[in-house]
């Protein structure tokens, strides 16, 4: 005859294996989900090399236009002037890195989220004359990224500091700065 204690033990084990097969399934099913969010990638999905201008304008009319010519970068908009080299070349690497954090299946209506009319429109014009357009909208209520829609038509959070430093174009256009403004002034002593 098998003992009470015994039956107990055999229960007990019974559902310790149970719940192990329990999380082992949802451990597959947060990894399956999980491998989509990974692959993503990048908003607009180009190689910063590649781009010959940059326009970035605001809903309240606020624009900025650069242009490649060469190696060197000009302001075209708000003011025509040399851009300066360090500042574009981050930016250009900003641009090209909008990191996609999630794509929404059932997005907010747009008009909800600062995308109709768009916050901010940002198109880039490639070498071969190819333009790469998106659209940014609100800060997400967690304060993790901005939304975002693509050529695509979809909506989908993007990295916040990326979003924030391309978005400096326009706040603080990057033109080169004066040396002569830059020199620091020198004072003459009068001989004695």
């Amino acid at each position: 005859m098998i003992r009470r204690s015994t039956w107990v033990l055999v229960l007990v084990f019974a559902a310790l294996v149970l719940l192990a097969w329990y999380l082992q399934q949802n451990r597959q099913q947060d990894q399956e989900a999980a491998a989509p969010a990974a692959e993503l990638g990048n908003l607009l999905q180009v190689d910063a090399g590649e781009i010959q201008a940059v326009e970035l304008r605001s809903a309240a009319g606020e624009r900025v236009v650069l242009e490649r010519s060469g190696e060197e970068w000009a302001l075209v908009e708000p003011q025509a002037g040399p851009a300066d080299p360090d500042r574009m070349t981050f930016a250009l690497g900003r641009i090209s890195a909008l990191r996609l954090l999630a794509a929404l299946e059932n997005p907010p209506p747009p008009g909800d989220i600062g995308l109709e009319p768009a916050a901010y429109t940002l198109t880039v014009t490639l070498t071969g004359g190819t333009r790469h357009s998106a659209r940014i909208g609100e800060v997400t209520p967690i304060q993790n990224g901005y939304y975002a829609a693509g050529q695509d038509g979809r909506v989908y959070v993007v990295s916040s500091p990326g979003v924030e430093e391309v978005l400096d174009l326009l706040r603080d256009p990057p033109y080169q700065p004066d040396p002569a403004a830059e020199a620091p002034e020198t004072a003459s002593t009068p001989e004695p």
